[in-house]
């Protein structure tokens, strides 16, 4: 996982976000036999996160696979699940969230938890997967997966009966991709009538203005 590393896994693209100082890198395998592409600019979840896309291609069908992890620093997943509006996604990786919503057994939530609940709300084209069962050997379901919502009907989620280390593995099946099964959602905003001219006049305005909060999810919630 080392920048200057060179890693070859027979009968498979490889995918690397090497290794850098704070980080651990991430890596993404495809079969030789399935065209795929990394996504040049993957969404940003706020500095230091670790984020690598690829995108496969299956017959006529594109999907969008984003592996995610997050070490302890603050986290926003507004961009990544904003995706869903112009592609087909499976979003997965150790988000360290707690709520409700993710998982029914816990009574307490979380920054990122509570972050994340929130735009599950407010973003209904992405929905979560993952069964309310632990995904870390101590207990805690600490890994999610997240998926566009018309893709729900062709996916079926698991954990691995053998593969582990201190958390297990997560099997993730998608079948029947085609034709899709709900339609893609349309566009959540028209620029048809755009004018770059004056909102970049209201964004001027408003950052000249403005006064940041110290806490981050309270600045995201203002700049939305």
């Amino acid at each position: 996982m080392l920048p200057d590393s060179e890693y070859n896994l027979p009968g498979y693209q490889t995918f690397l976000l090497p290794q850098v100082e704070g980080t651990r890198g991430l890596a993404t395998f495809v079969r030789n036999t399935i065209p795929a592409e990394v996504v040049a600019r993957p969404p940003d979840c706020w500095e230091g996160n670790e984020v690598l896309g690829v995108k496969i291609h299956k017959r006529s069908e594109e999907i969008v696979l984003y592996v995610y992890r997050k070490p302890n620093i603050d986290f926003t997943a507004g961009e990544l699940f904003s995706t869903t509006y112009q592609e087909k996604v499976v979003i997965g990786g150790d988000f360290n969230a707690h709520h409700p919503t993710i998982n029914p057994n816990v009574n307490q939530a979380n920054p990122t938890g509570t972050h994340i609940a929130t735009l599950l709300d407010k973003m209904p084209e992405n929905t979560l997967i993952t069964e309310a069962e632990a995904t870390h050997v101590r207990g805690g379901t600490l890994d999610l997966t997240f998926v566009s919502t018309n893709l729900t009907p062709n996916v079926h989620w698991n954990l691995h009966p053998t593969l582990t280390s201190d958390h297990f593995a997560v099997h993730i099946t998608l079948f029947n991709l085609e034709p899709a099964s709900v339609p893609m959602p349309l566009p959540k905003w028209n620029v048809k009538k755009k004018d770059w001219e004056v909102f970049q006049q209201e964004l001027d305005t408003w950052s000249r203005n403005y006064e940041a909060p110290i806490n981050i999810h309270e600045a995201e919630t203002h700049l939305v």
